[in-house]
């Protein structure tokens, strides 16, 4: 264990259908269904048939569930907010975001705060002011919203990203606050809470804290200068960490090493955290390669073509989903689906916007582009609507995709909850 420990305090539209193709790669067959048993575990506390409590709706990171996300591209509500770059959480029927502060963007209230909004009507519940911003997604556990934040703005005259701290916020769901703990190092933190931990990586290590107190109980500095992105995933008592200089897995009770993997001929460039799902550790580097590595050892169990992601790989029913850039951003993007158990490409849909993600609910694969929403069937990635959800406050954001948008759809009650760089927060889906 090392570094010090962190201070804690208490305190208890319609328009023209998307301009895309999707490509059919060889013959395979993808399995629909079961999504609960294999594609990964929930969240403590949450029910995995309407929750997506965490970053990538469970504590495995795989982006998929077994519910059903909607069936036509109907807008439930919609909400002018300040800029959201994160994935919101849903559970028991409240949707949990951080929104970015906007500056002159007239984009009411809500930057720089974690609101809650009915995930019915859209009415805010309530909002709790942090230090400046949410760098990530919040995670919702026993009825406690775990997020993280910087404690400064590093755009700031004088103030350097690398020196800036994270401040870590235990908020009971009626927006009151439980405790905080700051820790050490700049990101894009999500919580990852199991079994009482919670779990969080920044630029310069993991720690784990108490989740009732945020006392730190051990924390593991990286052996490089180096950037995390995201969630950790934590699965049989593993923490599974992905950053710009390599990948490793701690135990998650001591902070002990498992093991490191990183190529020995250049740095592995994980931009994205890892997905893990039936004993396997799926990575998505910035140096090109989709890497399947054994959970237990690390060893390397395939490697396939995957450049420039945009997000961490879902998995659901032996289908991996990865959003990527195409040659470059002005080409836009493409989901590729890949073959879990040999890294075989399935099929590619492609995009003319930069920046997609996708998340996976039952049998359809929902993709988060700068310009909109669409579904694919998981079979073959083809359009399951018969038209895009348009966001409809001015175009969004347009800036490096690789490393702000970085949100997927969240899939919960029956609905898709999206977040717009540009100031929206959406629900898709039937009321």
């Amino acid at each position: 264990m090392e570094g010090d420990a962190p201070t804690a305090t208490d305190a208890i539209g319609r328009r023209d259908y998307l301009r895309a193709s999707a490509t059919v790669v060889g013959g395979s067959t993808l399995l629909s269904g079961c999504l609960g048993e294999l594609g990964g575990i929930r969240a403590a506390g949450a029910d995995s048939s309407t929750d997506w409590p965490t970053f990538a709706g469970d504590v495995g990171n795989t982006g998929a569930t077994a519910a059903a996300g909607p069936s036509a591209a109907t807008e439930r509500w919609s909400l002018e907010t300040g800029p959201i770059l994160t994935t919101p959480a849903v559970v028991d029927g409240v949707v949990y975001v951080g929104v970015r502060r906007s500056g002159d963007d007239n984009t009411g209230d809500d930057g720089g705060r974690l609101s809650a909004f009915d995930a019915d009507t859209g009415e805010r519940q309530w909002s709790f002011d942090v230090a400046e911003w949410l760098s990530g997604s919040p995670a919702v556990v026993d009825g406690v919203v775990y997020a993280a934040g910087p404690t400064v703005d590093a755009s700031e005259d004088g103030v350097e990203q690398e020196d800036t701290d994270h401040r870590v916020y235990a908020i009971d769901t009626d927006g009151t606050e439980l405790w905080t703990a700051d820790v050490d190092g700049p990101g894009s933190v999500s919580p990852t809470v199991v079994d009482g931990t919670v779990y969080v990586a920044t630029w310069h290590g993991t720690h784990a804290l108490e989740a009732e107190t945020g006392d730190q109980r051990w924390h593991h500095g990286h052996d490089h200068a180096t950037h995390t992105w995201g969630g950790l995933a934590v699965v049989d008592g593993t923490v599974f960490v992905g950053t710009s200089t390599e990948a490793y897995a701690l135990e998650a009770t001591t902070g002990d090493l498992q093991w490191r993997y990183s190529p020995d001929d250049e740095p592995s460039r994980t931009w994205v955290a890892p997905a893990v799902v039936d004993g396997t550790a799926y990575l998505v580097s910035g140096r090109g390669e989709l890497v399947a590595l054994d959970a237990e050892t690390g060893d390397v169990q395939w490697r396939a073509d995957a450049s420039m992601p945009t997000q961490t790989p879902v998995v659901a029913d032996g289908t991996l989903y990865a959003g990527l850039l195409s040659d470059s951003a002005q080409e836009g993007g493409r989901i590729v689906a890949f073959d879990t158990e040999t890294g075989e490409e399935r099929w590619t849909f492609r995009t003319d916007e930069p920046g997609a993600t996708v998340a996976v609910g039952g049998d359809t694969a929902y993709v988060r582009t700068l310009e909109g929403v669409y579904a694919l069937d998981v079979d073959d990635g083809e359009p399951r609507l018969d038209r895009e959800f348009e966001s409809t406050f001015g175009r969004p954001w347009q800036g490096a995709v690789t490393e702000e948008v970085t949100s997927m759809p969240a899939i919960a009650d029956g609905a898709l909850f999206v977040g717009s760089p540009s100031g929206g927060l959406y629900a898709i889906g039937e009321e």
